[in-house]
């Protein structure tokens, strides 16, 4: 799913730089063995040299012509590509956010954030098999079409950025290797990333602060992401650092949400 994602990306927004590897380098590796070829230490060092240039404009993350996808079939704005999720330029989160649909007032729409669980699965999915706006279709010579789908929570109407993280999961990654082992880690990248998206995106949402109600939700283990992630915010927004945005939480909904022992790295 997630390189089908780039694939249709590519074109459309100038933030993805991401090459997939050539599949027939690992074609002929037993399941068992995972050997290290030339190959395989060159894209070792292509992904440790990437760098995201961030955009000094929102106008930079439109997508604009996605594959597979008529005008016609989708008219409403949307936004995608990778952020900062560190201050050192070693992590970067993918996001896509969607326009609410409909009339609606600027200040008092929502925006929506869906995480998926995992950890480690890409909110992606439920971007395309879940709430959110497409669905891949077969059409009757078997070619695939992205069709819009007719119960969209865009269509609330609600602002809807669907998130992939941590680093590693879906298009968001790392170039130095630092992983998030516990849940303070997954929060500093995560404020790090949604400080960058508020900065970037301040024409819809912020004026000293973000004026427009906040809502988590996502499923599985984002039943044990969204409470601390939350929890995170509202304690640096008792104490900001210089620069950041003051960001008021609305609440949360969390569907067969995972609440108990966490399962996330090393405790």
């Amino acid at each position: 799913m997630s390189w089908l994602i780039l694939s249709l990306l590519a074109s459309s927004v100038d933030a993805v730089r991401i090459v997939r590897p050539d599949l027939r380098d690992f074609a002929a590796i037993p399941a068992n063995s995972v050997p290290i070829t030339r190959s395989t230490t060159e894209h070792r060092r292509l992904a440790q040299s990437v760098s995201v240039e961030v955009p000094g404009s929102p106008d930079a993350h439109l997508v604009t012509d996605l594959p597979l996808l008529s005008p016609e079939e989708f008219p409403t704005k949307h936004w995608a590509g990778h952020l900062p999720a560190s201050p050192n330029n070693d992590k970067y989160f993918f996001y896509w956010l969607f326009e609410p649909e409909g009339n609606y007032d600027k200040d008092t729409v929502p925006l929506i954030i869906w995480l998926n669980g995992g950890p480690g699965c890409s909110s992606m999915d439920g971007l395309f098999l879940e709430n959110g706006p497409f669905r891949l279709e077969m059409d009757e010579n078997e070619n695939y079409q992205i069709k819009a789908a007719e119960h969209s929570w865009h269509k609330s109407p609600a602002y809807t950025l669907y998130i992939d993280q941590p680093v590693g999961t879906g298009l968001s990654f790392t170039t130095s290797g630092h992983y998030p082992s516990n849940d303070e880690l997954v929060n500093v990248d995560f404020y790090h990333f949604i400080q960058s998206f508020f900065q970037l995106h301040s024409d819809k949402f912020v004026d000293q602060r973000v004026r427009n109600p906040l809502w988590f939700s996502g499923e599985s283990h984002a039943g044990h992401y969204i409470p601390s992630m939350m929890n995170y915010i509202l304690k640096q927004n008792d104490d900001l650092k210089d620069g950041d945005i003051e960001i008021p939480l609305a609440g949360a909904a969390i569907g067969n949400g995972w609440t108990g022992t966490p399962i996330f790295g090393h405790y």
